[in-house]
């Protein structure tokens, strides 16, 4: 009998608040399996993204919706959707939280395909409650995690998967723009959003523009407005694939985005400074990643404010070989160390001025 070329990527989303990075990344990873021959197949608990890059992606894989509210009940029906799939290989986007629990133990029961997980690297301690995983991927970057290792060989460190940065001048940004130091504000979010407008407003005084992407452009602009944000300091713009919003992220001086871990190794793989916004009510809980720091807004519900600096290592610059541009060490040197990244804070005003 041959082997199934067939993936099962198994994930989940929330719409309030906004939890889509671990659907997005299998979205990606989808992507590159399909392009080496594999069949796959989403199998996502919770509700599909409206969002450019799920349409992009039914091309390559098949998205499916789950939703549960009895896990007892559900796990015939999730075995039953497993086996008409008949996967070779199972891929978990993340370590299954209480209500994906099912999803794994249904996995187990395939017994034949392995299973994987695909996880935040937290610290040394991840992945150190393993049960039915067979190997353990933990996605951050490489200078984040110089001075611990992995603590056993089921479990590796990978690098976040960045395959186009699409260069400045081929951004969606007007010219007039362009020339300015800006910030580009991730507001998938609304709160967020909000964050992002309420500082850029207070910062057009020191010249620095704004690129805001918003499910609703519109409604982004018309925040902009009532913020006092000026016309020809700030463009809105929809949802972009990734290509166009990772060249956004590397042209930026700073993005402010939310807490989510992906987003953040993003930023920092890239190059660019990142504020992470928490919104007052989020789930999963997580720990924090060690290397951030906080602040804090009065904006929308918002929480807590993470700043981080990046510095650009070997391990991050692998994951874009084409992108060349300054890195955020010669903008804030004591923060880097013969590759190590310690933490620390400089003021905001002090990165959109002399970042190149």
């Amino acid at each position: 009998m041959a082997k199934s070329r067939t993936a099962l990527l198994v994930t989940y989303t929330m719409a309030d608040p906004a939890a889509v990075g671990v659907f997005f990344r299998a979205l990606r990873l989808s992507r590159e399996l399909h392009r080496r021959g594999w069949t796959c197949v989403v199998f996502n608990y919770g509700p599909i993204p409206d969002d450019p890059k799920v349409d992009e992606s039914r091309g390559t894989c098949e998205i499916i919706r789950f939703d549960s509210d009895n896990s007892q009940r559900d796990l015939d029906l999730i075995l039953g959707i497993y086996r008409r799939i008949a996967p070779g290989v199972v891929l978990f986007g993340e370590y299954p939280l209480h209500f994906m629990e099912p999803l794994l133990l249904g996995a187990r029961l395939l017994v034949t395909p392995p299973v994987l997980v695909l996880d935040q690297y937290y610290g040394p301690d991840s992945g150190a409650e393993l049960w039915g995983v067979d190997v353990y991927l933990v996605y951050g970057v490489g200078s984040l995690w110089t001075d611990s290792r992995p603590p056993r060989r089921s479990l590796a460190v990978i690098p976040p998967f960045i395959d186009l940065v699409t260069p400045k001048g081929e951004l969606p940004v007007p010219a007039a723009l362009a020339a300015l130091p800006w910030m580009t504000i991730v507001g998938f979010d609304p709160r967020v959003m909000c964050a992002g407008i309420e500082l850029l407003a207070r910062l057009c005084d020191v010249g620095v523009a704004g690129v805001v992407l918003s499910h609703d452009p519109a409604e982004a602009a018309r925040l902009m407005r009532e913020a006092g944000v000026p016309n020809d300091r700030a463009v809105a713009l929809p949802l972009q694939h990734d290509g166009i919003l990772f060249g956004l992220i590397a042209a930026s001086r700073v993005v402010v985005l939310a807490n989510g871990f992906m987003q953040l190794a993003e930023a920092v793989a890239l190059g660019c400074p990142a504020l992470s916004i928490r919104p007052k009510v989020y789930q999963p809980a997580r720990p924090l990643p060690s290397w951030t720091s906080h602040g804090h807004t009065a904006c929308g519900g918002a929480a807590m404010v993470m700043a981080r600096v990046a510095t650009k290592s070997g391990a991050a610059t692998t994951t874009s070989p084409a992108m060349v541009r300054a890195t955020s060490a010669s903008v804030a040197p004591q923060c880097s160390c013969q590759g190590q990244t310690q933490r620390c804070t400089p003021p905001l005003t002090s990165v959109l001025r002399r970042r190149r």
